[in-house]
């Protein structure tokens, strides 16, 4: 009685997965950066690169430039939401013939 999953099924999940992370990959790295700013007990905002040492390397810049990926979230999340859109009709559309 034991069957094993549907390959098919598995692949469609991992690809809406791999929509899904790829649109909202660009907000998590820019919200990441805020959180290790802040830990650190550094400022990181757009209007200016901030000093902030770490064991002697200034990490100000990098954290600077993560924080900038925000607003590739403008671009990557509704061409995410689309891409779900688009690949839920083709599922529905095959499986439909």
């Amino acid at each position: 009685m034991n069957q094993v999953p549907n390959p098919g099924g598995l692949r469609t999940a991992a690809t809406f997965a791999a929509i899904g992370v790829l649109g909202i990959a660009p907000l998590l790295v820019a919200v990441g950066a805020t959180w290790l700013g802040k830990r650190l007990g550094c400022q990181v905002d757009e209007a200016a690169i901030h000093s902030c040492p770490v064991a002697g390397i200034d990490v100000g810049g990098a954290l600077h430039t993560l924080h900038g990926f925000g607003w590739l979230s403008l671009v990557s999340l509704p061409a995410s939401g689309f891409g779900l859109i688009a690949f839920t009709v083709a599922i529905v559309v095959r499986r439909r013939r």
